[in-house]
């Protein structure tokens, strides 16, 4: 059985935590869109409460974007030490900086992921010989050079290729759900703009809701495209590696650097979309698998994308 270091419980904890809040801004921002929408037919005192509204909301959103950003940037940052100390042992462990980060993630991480750590120690205990085979299954597949460098590349390996594709299925999701909202809102303009009665005591924030929503639309436009790139940039990764035999460590520290720095900019991906595409993926590296070992290049390893 593949055995999670500490710090495995602390960056999925803070991933976890980062995609929530993610979700909850994202609800927050359709709200402010119903809210400017909503300001076209209003007026008076009904319309001064939806722009107070809509501007508490937006500057939540605001905090909530800073507050994402640097969980997830911690997280990564704790991937990395994670990772390093799977593939090179303790020797590679910055114990002063790792336990910098942890007191970083805070108390109420620091207690989820010993939750975690606890349930994951007691389920292993639980279930020994089934999980002794599933570790020999593994074994059996693991046709691969045993430097620690050629295992880190390995699982950059696996890892890309399930971000490639998981971003590229969010990407197609992500596109849809903006083309319909962009859609709706352009209805609303055309069947409600005619009928607007000018006034100029309201213009002014008719207006600035106008910018603001169109603000809010060029943000989910931005995070679309950025899951593009990402996978283009993922699928780049898996190819480099797929088509050598032989990295030297200079280019698996800059593959290594590449990969943590798309996976900390690139916005979550959505549980449904992991959930959905699972089979399918696992099958796909499956059969990739065969080919892998026979070259006997690159390993086997439990996928920890994000």
């Amino acid at each position: 059985m593949k055995k999670f270091n500490e710090l495995a419980f602390y960056y999925n904890t803070l991933l976890t935590d980062a995609a929530s809040l993610a979700n909850q801004r994202k609800l927050l921002l359709y709200c402010v869109l119903v809210c400017l929408i909503a300001s076209l037919y209003l007026t008076k005192v009904s319309l001064y409460g939806t722009s107070a509204i809509a501007l508490i909301l937006q500057i939540i959103t605001m905090f909530m974007d800073q507050k994402i950003k640097a969980k997830r940037s911690l997280a990564v940052e704790i991937q990395k030490h994670s990772m390093l100390m799977d593939f090179f042992g303790a020797k590679a462990a910055n114990q002063p900086e790792i336990e910098r980060l942890k007191i970083k993630a805070g108390l109420s991480i620091y207690n989820q992921a010993k939750v975690k750590r606890e349930l994951f120690e007691k389920e292993k205990n639980e279930k020994p010989i089934k999980e002794e085979g599933k570790s020999s299954n593994l074994k059996e597949n693991q046709k691969y050079d045993d430097k620690p460098n050629k295992k880190l590349l390995s699982k950059i390996h696996e890892n890309s290729y399930w971000n490639n594709n998981l971003y590229n299925f969010s990407y197609q999701a992500s596109i849809n759900l903006v083309a319909i909202v962009i859609f709706l809102i352009f209805i609303v303009l055309v069947t409600v703009i005619p009928n607007i009665k000018l006034d100029t005591d309201y213009t002014i924030i008719r207006l600035i809701f106008t910018v603001m929503s169109f603000g809010i639309i060029y943000e989910f436009i931005e995070a679309t495209l950025k899951y593009q790139n990402s996978s283009k940039v993922m699928k780049d990764l898996d190819q480099k590696i797929s088509s050598v035999s032989e990295i030297n460590e200079q280019e698996i520290l800059s593959i290594f650097s590449t990969y943590l720095l798309i996976i900390s900019t690139t916005p979550h991906i959505p549980k449904a979309i992991y959930i959905k595409y699972q089979d399918l993926l696992n099958a796909g590296w499956a059969s990739r698998l065969k080919v892998i070992n026979e070259s006997s290049t690159l390993s086997v390893n439990d996928y920890e994308g994000v």
